[in-house]
């Protein structure tokens, strides 16, 4: 049975300062495979119309069902308005909480959506269809990713979006899921790894490049060489593309040879989550991986032509004014060898282990109210205290790491 599908993405100004430079392309993958089954489907992106646009395709489509993505926690507040301002609207649709603060705090959303997604959205409706009065919906994963259509970019205006590395318009794509790492910070919902093919990947970046005109990338796998065998295929494609692009690493998975390559297939930035300059507090943080290997990495990466931006993580766990001091003392002596240094606070998400446990972490999480929780680009108060570090503390430490940083 077919049906008329509106899926909406938040405006994200209240949370991020770059808001709207990138498509959702979490929602253009859904998109793309609920069309393929033979629904109609339209995409409003918040970030780039307004309100009324959004009330004008709900009279014209009249959805059935309205998919809202809630992908962070602290955009919750913007998609529950959202949903009353459809509600109020147009009350015919069934709307869905999708994304990740669905996926761990689903329960709490009931008396606000009619459906709560949790997993991936693909087969959402599928799964509603078959069982209508199960409000929480489970949707199996689709197993083998290159079954996914590539994501329907053609639902939005991709000029809308001017995400820029070097000078360069770039796009947003992504060639895995998962993370087979369970750092105590970090939500992973998704634990087992799955992949496009690299063929699929050269599929993509082609019509990215053909279609749009897009030749710098920004890859948004949690890591992209999980694969190593994967990933030499994936280089070698690339390579013939002539294209720019930026990935997502861990230290302890790179060696000069993969380096080498990823910087002669046009590899420019790695983002890698150094997070500390301390091997204890890496323990402690579970990132399994050592200051030694990260600053390996930042060194090889420098000597083969790949900028690192590396970020740096305060306040986890056994966190004290000398461990920051060496994180920050760290940081510093690898900016001759091109790191850009991100800082931030550590963050207590829920669906981490910090939210679920922070006690046995030695944290005091201070300010449960997750909407504050990210303003990336902006100083924002910290939410937790260590058993040696106040928020004060934190704070002051996070303007010293910039400033001393930036003046290194």
């Amino acid at each position: 049975m077919n049906k008329r599908i509106l899926l909406a993405n938040p405006n994200e100004s209240k949370i991020l300062d770059h808001y709207g430079d990138r498509a959702p392309l979490n929602l253009l993958y859904i998109a793309a495979y609920m069309r393929k089954q033979g629904h109609q489907v339209k995409v409003w992106d918040g970030n780039h119309q307004s309100e009324s646009e959004l009330l004008d395709m709900c009279n014209k489509l009249k959805p059935d069902y309205i998919g809202i993505s809630i992908y962070t926690s602290p955009i919750l507040n913007v998609a529950l308005d959202l949903a009353k301002l459809i509600k109020k609207f147009y009350p015919p649709a069934n709307i869905i909480a999708g994304g990740y603060h669905a996926n761990v705090m689903y329960e709490s959303l009931l008396k606000d959506f009619d459906y709560v997604c949790v997993g991936e959205g693909e087969r959402v409706i599928e799964e509603i269809l078959k069982n209508p009065d199960e409000k929480i919906v489970r949707p199996p994963k689709v197993e083998n990713l290159d079954d996914l259509p590539l994501p329907a970019r053609d639902l939005v205006n991709m000029g809308w979006y001017n995400l820029q590395q070097n000078g360069k318009r770039t796009v947003t794509l992504i060639t895995s899921r998962g993370c087979p790492y369970d750092c105590i910070f970090c939500g992973n919902i998704n634990r087992r790894v799955r992949f496009h093919s690299p063929e699929r990947v050269e599929e993509e970046v082609k019509e990215l490049k053909e279609k749009y005109g897009f030749e710098s990338f920004y890859f948004y796998d949690d890591m992209f060489n999980f694969n190593r065998e994967r990933t030499f295929e994936i280089i070698k494609k690339l390579k013939r593309l002539n294209i720019s692009y930026r990935i997502m690493m861990r230290a302890d998975s790179l060696d000069e040879n993969l380096i080498k390559s990823l910087a002669d297939s046009g590899c420019k930035i790695m983002n890698l989550g150094i997070e500390s300059g301390n091997n204890e507090i890496l323990r402690r943080a579970n990132k399994r991986m050592t200051k030694e290997q990260n600053e390996e990495a930042v060194k090889l990466c420098h000597k083969h032509g790949i900028t690192v931006r590396g970020c740096f993580m305060l306040g986890l766990p056994g966190e004290n004014w000398g461990t920051a001091n060496q994180t920050i003392e760290f940081a510093k002596s690898l900016k001759s060898h091109g790191l850009i240094a991100d800082f931030y606070v550590m963050v207590p998400f829920p669906g981490t282990k910090i939210w679920d446990n922070p006690k046995k972490y030695g944290i005091e999480i201070v300010d449960r109210n997750f909407a504050e929780y990210v303003q990336v680009g902006r100083m924002m108060k910290p939410k937790i205290r260590t058993e040696s570090l106040s928020e004060d503390d934190l704070t002051l430490l996070l303007k010293k790491a910039k400033e001393e940083f930036e003046n290194a």
